[in-house]
């Protein structure tokens, strides 16, 4: 199949394989909060209970699910030759093409995503058509939460559309009044601007309640105002994450993303653990698997390499790298170790590394509880806000930002040397690289695709996935591969600007 060859089934399948996400999801941790439709569309308490659960449905078992690191080893975040989840052949060189066959053992690295923010958007559909078609209050205590629980379903759903065009080519837009017999499969633009709007829905909500207070996240409890800067954070990364190639890149408006930006996150938000509900990325991405300190997901030699110019971008044939030269600080978020720990010769000696990301290690090997999740870093809206700035032709504002940011404050780094687009660009990647590494799910995927930057055959949005599609009878599909680079372009990417270059 071609890439984006919408499928229109307007038939009771389509509606059928959306009910089925709630029952047939892969998790990584348990259920929460998720009440019968039947019963939660009765009462007020479960209403408000649907929304959160609905939220954290989405946030904990799909943007932080330990499914996410799939991404990070086809970005070259990290690297593994590990079979277990097919992680080797996400890592693996040349780029192989992916699987999305109904029998693929590792089927839910494709379609986990999918299937929890549909099930969410069900959820945050039902209590938005609770509370607008059928004016139910929700009264807690004797508090009046409705406006609390309306705004963050319209986050919640905001997110939901918004990320199924993020990560996917094509999904199904779904509102409170939507007939599911009669939807059919959008491209991701369309996808994101339905998740935007449905974020400007809850900002409105918010900023005319100002005592509606956002506290879905463990101890998180942020205010109206805090609640719109972190959307404004999430509009800006959903719109600039439409690109999936630096032409496509040319083309986003630069001016409203740089005003998200700008009004988005000064502080990281930054909930904490609990046993429950936890960062997958940062607990996958920082283990050590032995006393010699060897990382079961190792760091890619890009990321080494954007240290120390002069360390290989390929594993030698024999011996083993020692530790790059830097003068960046930001060194020490990693741990070199001599031992390969489970890396396999045998299966590719070229994509081993000796290096781990330790930052966000905190106590994951010996509980889940009690760890900054960092949700959302202040850095990363500084660096939106930079690279609008940049695009719009605004370089010495860029140049400004990131010279105040990171480079500066943790890595000790001089400001950059000039304001040159090439100085500009190189440093946005730096920064990606480096300070956003395991920061959030798909953030560095979705910068280099837009810059071209990935390996050449790496995919830059999934397909419909196979349980998706099987059930709505339509054709299977896929993307990646280095042999398919030419052939399915804006779907793979053209290694035209990549950093093994």
């Amino acid at each position: 199949m071609k890439p984006i060859n919408y499928i229109k089934k307007k038939t009771l399948l389509v509606a059928a394989s959306l009910l089925m996400v709630a029952g047939c999801a892969d998790l990584d941790v348990p259920n929460l909060n998720q009440p019968d439709a039947e019963r939660a569309l009765a009462n007020p308490s479960d209403i408000a209970a649907l929304s959160q659960g609905s939220f954290l449905r989405l946030i904990n078992n799909g943007l932080m699910s330990t499914r996410v690191v799939t991404i990070d080893l086809i970005t070259d975040q990290i690297t593994s030759t590990n079979a277990f989840r097919d992680y080797w052949g996400s890592a693996d060189e040349p780029t192989r093409r992916l699987d999305n066959r109904p029998t693929y053992a590792d089927i839910a690295n494709v379609s986990n995503l999918w299937d929890q923010a549909y099930s969410a958007l069900s959820g945050a559909n039902d209590v938005i058509d609770a509370i607008v078609n059928r004016d139910v209050v929700i009264e807690i205590s004797g508090q009046d939460d409705t406006q609390k629980t309306l705004a963050a379903a319209y986050f919640t759903r905001g997110l939901a559309l918004g990320y199924i065009g993020y990560v996917y080519d094509q999904g199904y837009i779904l509102d409170e009044n939507t007939d599911p017999t009669t939807i059919e499969l959008v491209g991701y633009a369309d996808m994101i601007a339905a998740g935007v709007a449905s974020l400007e829905q809850a900002k409105a909500v918010y900023q005319a309640n100002p005592s509606a207070n956002f506290d879905y996240v463990t101890d998180s409890d942020l205010s109206s105002a805090e609640a719109v800067q972190l959307i404004n954070s999430y509009a800006a990364r959903l719109m600039i994450g439409q690109a999936r190639t630096a032409a496509e890149a040319a083309s986003l408006d630069y001016s409203t993303i740089r005003t998200y930006a700008q009004n988005g996150l000064t502080a990281d938000w930054n909930p904490t653990s609990t046993a429950n509900v936890s960062n997958g990325q940062h607990s996958w991405n920082t283990f050590q698997i032995n006393a010699a300190g060897a990382f079961y997901m190792p760091t890619d030699l890009k990321v080494i390499n954007t240290f120390d110019p002069a360390y290989p971008k390929t594993y030698p044939a024999d011996g083993v790298l020692g530790e790059a030269t830097t003068a960046d600080a930001r060194i020490d978020d990693y741990f070199y170790t001599s031992d390969f720990g489970w890396l396999r010769a045998d299966r590719n000696r070229t994509i081993f590394s000796n290096y781990g990301h330790i930052r966000y290690q905190q106590n994951y090997q010996s509980t889940n509880a009690g760890n900054s999740m960092f949700l959302f870093r202040a850095a990363e809206v500084r660096l939106l806000e930079a690279e609008a700035e940049f695009r719009l032709g605004n370089n010495a504002a860029a140049k400004a930002l990131i010279d105040a940011g990171e480079r500066a404050t943790r890595g000790g780094l001089a400001p950059l040397a000039d304001a040159s687009d090439q100085t500009i660009s190189d440093a946005l990647f730096y920064e990606y690289t480096i300070e956003l590494d395991n920061a959030g799910a798909f953030i560095c995927w979705g910068h280099n695709r837009r810059y071209d930057i990935l390996q050449r055959g790496r995919i830059l949005h999934f397909p419909v996935p196979a349980t998706e599609l099987e059930v709505v009878g339509a054709e299977l599909y896929t993307y990646g591969g280095a042999d398919f680079a030419d052939a399915e372009a804006g779907s793979n990417a053209s290694g035209a600007n990549s950093w093994k270059n």
